[in-house]
C-alpha cells in the first residue's frame, strides 16, 4: 500500500494519508468523477473536491418546506400536518373505500442501494440481529448480521408512525429506543435542518411491537415551542436501563423512568441544540450544546462547559462537535469539531474524561479535510475502538483512523481508511461518502459497520477493506422517477436520488428490484426512451446532463458549447435538481421533419445459370414493405440481362431481343435465352413499378431503428420523388436559471453527433421574457407546448414548438443573444404566478388546455392550482383557480407532485410530504380529496408519472410510478390498461401488429366506414379510435348489440390523414382491436 506523508496543521506530528489503494492509481491527467455529494477533480495527480450535494440538497428541501409567511421552518405546523396525514391514511386503511380509485402501491426498488442512515445497533441478546434506521425510510432489521434486511413489521404497523429515524439505542435489559427527526445541520433557516420527527418510540419485546413515548411527541399548537422534532442521539446508562439520555433540537433531555417523563439537566443552555451525548457508566456524562462539549460528574444531573480555551479547547464558535469515549477507558475522549462553515475546526483529545483537552489536529487544509469543503455539520461521527483506547475512527465526507502515539503533548498518526470512489463492487476500499454512524461489533473484533448516505458498509478486518450491506434495504431518497416502457411485468423504472446518483431498476440485477447507477452525485430528473430502446437521460446537480445509448452502462455529455459556459454545473446555473423532460410520438401530425422516397428502377438478381438450360421462370417482386394494394409492374419497363445478352418486354408482356417468353401482369415470367448461357452467370431483371392511391408503405424514420406507415393519396409513377412527413418524433427539454435558458433539441436520439439545441426561453423570448429557476417541466400530448414551472412560482408556456425546424425558426436569440430572433416562431407566455415554488406540473393528456400545478411551503392555504385555458392563456390573470379543496384538513400539505389520469376524466393524484392523495373531481369548485396511500408508507412523494403510451405500444400503459424521498420507487395499477393483441413488434417497427379479430372496410377510409367485431354477449359496446400518439380522437357507444358478430358504421370524415387504431370494449374490457388508414 503506497502512502504519502504530510504534516497536519496545529501539530508537529507526521501523519500518513492514503494516496494509492491497491490498483487504484491517480492518473496524471485531467478527469472528473462523482463520489456521492462531491465532484472529484483529478488534475496532475492531485485531488480537489466540490461539495455541492449536502448544502444543495438542504437548500432544495428547505425552499419547498419553509413557511410561506415567515420564510423559516415552522415545526409546529409541520408536526400538525404530519399528524393529520397519519390519521387520514390510518382511517383510509381501515375503510373499505381506502381511495377513490382503489389505488394500491407496489414496491419496485431499489433493494441494493440504501440511503441516508444515521442509526444502527446490534441486539445485545442476539448479535446476528441488527437494526438500522434511515432518515426518511423507517426502521429495518437483519437476522443474519447485516447480510439481508427487511422492514421491522412492528414499527411500520403503527398507523401514524414517523419514519424519519436519526438515532437508536438498547438498554441493558433489552429495551429498544428509536429517535425520530434529523437535526444535524442548519444550512438555511433555523431549527432542525433535516426531516422532522415524531418523538421517541420504545419496544420492550425485542422490536416486535412499538409505542411512542407520549412525553416526546412534538407539540402541534402554533404557540408551543418546537421540542422533540429532532432526536439526534439516544444513550442509556449501562448501569440503569431506565436512565435515558436524549440529545434533541432543544437540548439534552434526561429520563429516569424509561422515557415516561423528562427533565433538562442543570447548567446546560435551556434550548441549545444537542447533537451528541456519551454515558460511559462511571458517573461522567459528556454532551454537546451549541457545538461545544459539556461535562457532568454527577451522572447527568448538572453540567459545566468544558469547551473553552481554559480547558484547552478551541475558543471559536462551532456548528457541531461529536464526542467519542473509549469503552475500555472512559478517561480517553475524542472530539471532532466543525466550524460555522462546516469545515474542520480541529480534533481534540482528553485523557482525563473530558475535563481538559489537547489538540490532535487543527483546521483542515488541502491535505487533510475529512469534511470536504464544509459538511461537518451534516456528516460528523467519531467512535473509539472498544479494545484500544488509543485508536478512534472519524467519519465525515471521508473516513479516517487516528492512532494516538503520545499523550503529552498529544500526537499520533492519521490513516485514510476508505475511498469514496469509484463506487464499484470491485473496489474493496469503497465506502460511500457522508458517514453518520460507526458501530463496532461487540463480539467480533475487527468488524465495523458504517452508516452513510449510501446505506451500510461493513469491514471484517479492522477497516482495511469494506463491503456494502444493503441487500433488501430500500430507503433510497428519490427526487424524480422515469418509466421503463419495456418492463414485461411493469416493474422497471429509473430515479434520480439523494447522493446515490441516478439508479436504474432494469430487471437485470441480482434481484428484480436491484438497480445500477447510470451516473453519480445527486441525480436529478431523468428519462427513458421508447423510440430508442436503451436510450437514457440523466442529470446531476446544477444542470449537468448526460445521455446513454446502452441502457445507462456508459453515458456522455451532449450539450452544445453555447449551453455550457464556465458556470455550467455550478450553483446558480440551474436548480440543484435539474428538470428535463422527454417527449416522443409515433405519429406526430404536426411534425416538420420529412424523408424523401424516390421510385427508382428496381434491380434484382433472379437466377444463377446452370449451363444446361436456356429457360428460366420466376416472378418480379417488389422489395419495399407494402400493404395492399400491391405495386403494379410496368411491363414495358422490364429488361433482363445475362452476361452480354439483353432482352426487353413490350406493353403486352412479350419478351424480345436476345430471348423470348412472356411476363404476366402479376410479374411472373418465363424467359428462354436464344443461346444457352454459360454456368454461374447471373440473370438480372430491371423494372419500374407504380403505386396506386392508398398504397401503404413502411418507411424508415429519421429516428434510428424506427419505421412508420405512409398511405399515398395519389398514384406514384416511375421515377417520381415524394417528400413524406416523418411522424416519428422525439424532443428533449432542459431548464436552467434565467438567461441560462430553456433549451430543446429535436434530435435527442441521434447519437452520431451533438444534436442541435434551440434556446427557446431566456431574456429574448417573446412576448414574455423567461426568468427564474426552472423546477418542473412537462409537454402537451402533441409536443407543441412546453410548460415550465420555476422555484419562484412562475409558470411559462412555450408554444408552436412543432413548427420550429432549426435555429432560424426555433431559437429566441440572434446576434449572439444581443437581440430577439425576428424569425423565431416559438412564443413564450407567463401564464401563472404563485410566489411559492412550483413543485409539480402536469398537462391533461386528453386536453392540453387543462393544466394542474402544485406549490410547496407550509403555512399556505392554496397548494393545488388548475387551469382550463392552458394553451390559450396569454397572462396570469384568471388563468388558474385554487383547487386545494380539503387537502389542508387531511394533512396533504405541502404538495410536492401531481398527475392527471389519462384514463379517468377529472381524476388527479397529488404527492405530498406525507404520502399520496387524490380527487376524482378536479373541475369542481372545491374538489374533495381522499387518501390514496394504500400499501405505501407515509413518505414524501417528489414525483408522479403515468405511462401514457397505449397498450399496443407498452405493457404498462396507464400505470402510475412515484419517486419517494426515503422508500424508493412504487407503482400503482389502478388505471393499468391490460395489453391486448396489439403489441410492439420485435422487429423494432413503430407500427403495431394487429390481430385479425376486428375488420375495417373499406380500408383505407375516406369518410364513413364499417367495423366488424365479435361480442361474447348481447348489450352495449364502445368503439374508440386513437391516433398513433395514443390520443383518442373518437368514441361512440353502440347499444343493443347481439351476441356474436356485429357490424357497425363509424364516421371518419373529420379525421386527419394517417393511420389509426380502433378499439372495441364491452363491460370495460377490451374485446378487439384493429387498424385502418384514413385517406
Amino acid at each position: 500500500m503506497k502512502r504519502r506523508t504530510f504534516t497536519l496543521a496545529g501539530t508537529g506530528i507526521a501523519a500518513v494519508g492514503l494516496a494509492v489503494f491497491g490498483s487504484f492509481v491517480m492518473k496524471n491527467d485531467t478527469a472528473s468523477k462523482y463520489r456521492g455529494h462531491v465532484a472529484v477533480n483529478v488534475v496532475n495527480g492531485e485531488i480537489t473536491y466540490d461539495d455541492f450535494g449536502a448544502k444543495g440538497a438542504a437548500q432544495w428541501w428547505f425552499d419547498r418546506m419553509k413557511d410561506a409567511n415567515t420564510g423559516e421552518l415552522n415545526f409546529q405546523e409541520m408536526a400538525r400536518m404530519k399528524q393529520l396525514a397519519s390519521q387520514t391514511h390510518a382511517a383510509a386503511r381501515n375503510s373499505s373505500a381506502a381511495s377513490i380509485q382503489a389505488t394500491s402501491w407496489n414496491e419496485i426498488g431499489p433493494d441494493n442501494v440504501g440511503g441516508r442512515t444515521r442509526a444502527m445497533i446490534i441486539d445485545r441478546n442476539n448479535t446476528q440481529h441488527m437494526f438500522a434506521g434511515a432518515v426518511s425510510g423507517g426502521l429495518w432489521e437483519s437476522f443474519d448480521g447485516g447480510l439481508n434486511w427487511q422492514k421491522n413489521s412492528g414499527f411500520f404497523s403503527i398507523p401514524d408512525v414517523n419514519i424519519n429515524i436519526a438515532s437508536m439505542a438498547q438498554a441493558s435489559n433489552g429495551d429498544l429506543y428509536v429517535g425520530t427527526g434529523e437535526g444535524m445541520y442548519y444550512f438555511f433557516g433555523t431549527g432542525a435542518g433535516g426531516f422532522i420527527g415524531g418523538g421517541i418510540y420504545k419496544s420492550v419485546d425485542g422490536g416486535a411491537t412499538w409505542s411512542v413515548l407520549t412525553a416526546t411527541v412534538p407539540p402541534t399548537a402554533n404557540n408551543a415551542t418546537a421540542n422533540w422534532v429532532a432526536v439526534n442521539k439516544i444513550v442509556i446508562d449501562p448501569n440503569d436501563p431506565n436512565h435515558v439520555f436524549a440529545s434533541t433540537n432543544k437540548g439534552l433531555r434526561v429520563s429516569s423512568d424509561g422515557g415516561q417523563t423528562w427533565v433538562t439537566p442543570g447548567g446546560l443552555p435551556a434550548t441549545a441544540e444537542s447533537s451528541d451525548v456519551d454515558v460511559p457508566g462511571n458517573g461522567t456524562v459528556i454532551t454537546t450544546a451549541s457545538g461545544k462539549p459539556w461535562r457532568s460528574t454527577d451522572n447527568g444531573a448538572t453540567f459545566t462547559n468544558v469547551g473553552t480555551s481554559a480547558q484547552g479547547f478551541i475558543n471559536s464558535s462551532l456548528s457541531r462537535t461529536e464526542i467519542g469515549v473509549a469503552p475500555s477507558d472512559p478517561n480517553f475522549v475524542y472530539a471532532f469539531c466543525a466550524n460555522n462553515t462546516g469545515a474542520l475546526a480541529g480534533v481534540y483529545v482528553s485523557t482525563d474524561g473530558g475535563a481538559t483537552w489537547q489538540q490532535a489536529a487543527g483546521a483542515g487544509n488541502a491535505q487533510f479535510e475529512p469534511f470536504g469543503t464544509g459538511q461537518g455539520d451534516y456528516d460528523n461521527v467519531v467512535e473509539v475502538d472498544p479494545n484500544n483506547k488509543f485508536r478512534a475512527i472519524f467519519g465525515g465526507v471521508e473516513l479516517w483512523d487516528f492512532e494516538l502515539l503520545q499523550t503529552n503533548p498529544v500526537g499520533g498518526q492519521w490513516t485514510r481508511r476508505a475511498l469514496e470512489f469509484p463506487a464499484s463492487l470491485f473496489n474493496p476500499w469503497y465506502v460511500h461518502s457522508d458517514k453518520h454512524v460507526i458501530l463496532y461489533h461487540p463480539t467480533a473484533p475487527g468488524t465495523i459497520f458504517v452508516g452513510t448516505d449510501g446505506g451500510i458498509f461493513r469491514s471484517q478486518n479492522d477497516g482495511a477493506t469494506w463491503t456494502p450491506m444493503n441487500n433488501g434495504y430500500n430507503v433510497t431518497q428519490a427526487y424524480s422517477v422515469a418509466i421503463d416502457p419495456f418492463a414485461p411485468n411493469r416493474d422497471r423504472a429509473m430515479i434520480g436520488t439523494q447522493d446515490n446518483g441516478t439508479q436504474y431498476v432494469n430487471g437485470a440485477g441480482n434481484t428484480l428490484m436491484s438497480s445500477f447507477s447510470t451516473s453519480g452525485g445527486d441525480g436529478g430528473h431523468c428519462d427513458l426512451s421508447l423510440l430508442f430502446p436503451g436510450a437514457t437521460f440523466q442529470t446531476v446537480y446544477y444542470g449537468a446532463t448526460s445521455r446513454s445509448n446502452n441502457g445507462g452502462q456508459s453515458s456522455g455529455d451532449f450539450f452544445s458549447e453555447r449551453m455550457t459556459p464556465t458556470a455550467y454545473g455550478q450553483p446558480g446555473f440551474a436548480a440543484f435538481v435539474t428538470p428535463i423532460r422527454l417527449w416522443e410520438s409515433f405519429n406526430d401530425p404536426l411534425s416538420s421533419d420529412s424523408i424523401t422516397m424516390v421510385n427508382d428502377t428496381i434491380e434484382q438478381n433472379k437466377h444463377v445459370t446452370t449451363g444446361a438450360t436456356a429457360t428460366y421462370s420466376g416472378a418480379l417482386t417488389v422489395t419495399a414493405p407494402i400493404a395492399n394494394p400491391a405495386a403494379t409492374v410496368i411491363l414495358n419497363s422490364i429488361r433482363f440481362t445475362v452476361a452480354n445478352s439483353s432482352a426487353t418486354v413490350d406493353g403486352s408482356g412479350n419478351i424480345s431481343g436476345d430471348a423470348t417468353g412472356t411476363v404476366q401482369a402479376n410479374g411472373s415470367y418465363t424467359i428462354t435465352w436464344n443461346s444457352t448461357p454459360a454456368a454461374n452467370q447471373v440473370v438480372k431483371a430491371y423494372f419500374n413499378v407504380s403505386y396506386g392511391a392508398g398504397t401503404v408503405f413502411t418507411l424508415n424514420s429519421n429516428v434510428q431503428g424506427r419505421t412508420f406507415s405512409y398511405a399515398t393519396p395519389t398514384t406514384i409513377n416511375p421515377n417520381d420523388t415524394v417528400r413524406i412527413q416523418d411522424p416519428v418524433q422525439a424532443r428533449l427539454a432542459v431548464g436552467f436559471t434565467g438567461n441560462n435558458g430553456i433549451w430543446i433539441t429535436k434530435r435527442p436520439l441521434d447519437f452520431s453527433a451533438t444534436p442541435e439545441w434551440l434556446k427557446i426561453g431566456g431574456n429574448r423570448s417573446l412576448p414574455s421574457a423567461y426568468s427564474g429557476e426552472a423546477s418542473q417541466m412537462t409537454w402537451s400530448a402533441d409536443g407543441n407546448h412546453l410548460f415550465v414551472g420555476t422555484a419562484g412560482g412562475s409558470v411559462f408556456r412555450f408554444s408552436n414548438i412543432a413548427a420550429a425546424m432549426d435555429s432560424a425558426t426555433g431559437d429566441s436569440e440572434a446576434n449572439g443573444g444581443a437581440i430577439a430572433n425576428p424569425t423565431c416562431v416559438i412564443t413564450c407566455h407567463l401564464i401563472g404566478s404563485f410566489s411559492r415554488p412550483v413543485t409539480g406540473l402536469d398537462v391533461d393528456p386528453n386536453n392540453a388546455n387543462n393544466v394542474v400545478v402544485t406549490t410547496g411551503n407550509y403555512g399556505a392555504t392554496q397548494n393545488v392550482h388548475y387551469s382550463s385555458v392552458g394553451t390559450t392563456a396569454t397572462s396570469v390573470t384568471g388563468t388558474f383557480a385554487n383547487k386545494t379543496g380539503n387537502l389542508n384538513t387531511l394533512g396533504g400539505v405541502p404538495c410536492l407532485s401531481v398527475s392527471f389520469d389519462k384514463y379517468t376524466p377529472n381524476r388527479v393524484l397529488v404527492g405530498t410530504e406525507h404520502g399520496m392523495f387524490e380527487t376524482s373531481n378536479i373541475t369542481a369548485a372545491t374538489p374533495t380529496y381522499a387518501s390514496s396511500n394504500a400499501n405505501l408508507d407515509n413518505v414524501a412523494v417528489d414525483m408522479i408519472r403515468q405511462q401514457r403510451f397505449e397498450p399496443w405500444h407498452v405493457p404498462n400503459a396507464g400505470c402510475f410510478y412515484i419517486g419517494t424521498h426515503g422508500r424508493g420507487i412504487w407503482r400503482d395499477d389502478s388505471s393499468w390498461q391490460v395489453p391486448n393483441s396489439i403489441n410492439e413488434p420485435s422487429n423494432g417497427s413503430s407500427q403495431p401488429v394487429v390481430a385479425n379479430d376486428v375488420k375495417v372496410f373499406p380500408n383505407p377510409v375516406v369518410d364513413n366506414s364499417f367495423v366488424t367485431f365479435t361480442t361474447a354477449r348481447s348489450g352495449n359496446a364502445i368503439v374508440q379510435i386513437f391516433d398513433l400518439s395514443g390520443k383518442m380522437v373518437s368514441t361512440q357507444n353502440y347499444q343493443q348489440l347481439a351476441a356474436g358478430k356485429n357490424t357497425v358504421e363509424f364516421n371518419a370524415a373529420n379525421m386527419a390523414k394517417g393511420t389509426y387504431i380502433i378499439v372495441i370494449t364491452q363491460d370495460n374490457k377490451r374485446i378487439g382491436s384493429g387498424r385502418f388508414v384514413k385517406m
